[in-house]
């Protein structure tokens, strides 16, 4: 809301679920806080936007994929 991101008026009716996954070698907790932070506000202005396009999210929802985690 202090970045002008969400309106104040539907902090109420809005709800966020956040997904954080940490690599355990990480050692900077300054710089896993603001990648967080980053991550985060940017998901919230995409979101504000509704981005990324419903038709997108379809055509890729069989090939998820994170390039900071793979399965072994």
């Amino acid at each position: 809301m202090a970045d002008g991101i969400i309106d104040a008026g539907d902090a109420d009716d809005l709800v966020l679920i956040a997904a954080v996954w940490v690599n355990p070698a990480a050692r900077e907790a300054d710089l896993v806080y603001a990648n967080n932070r980053a991550a985060t506000k940017g998901a919230l202005h995409a979101g504000a936007r509704s981005l990324p396009d419903l038709a997108d999210v379809l055509a890729a929802r069989a090939q998820p994929s994170n390039p900071y985690f793979k399965l072994r």
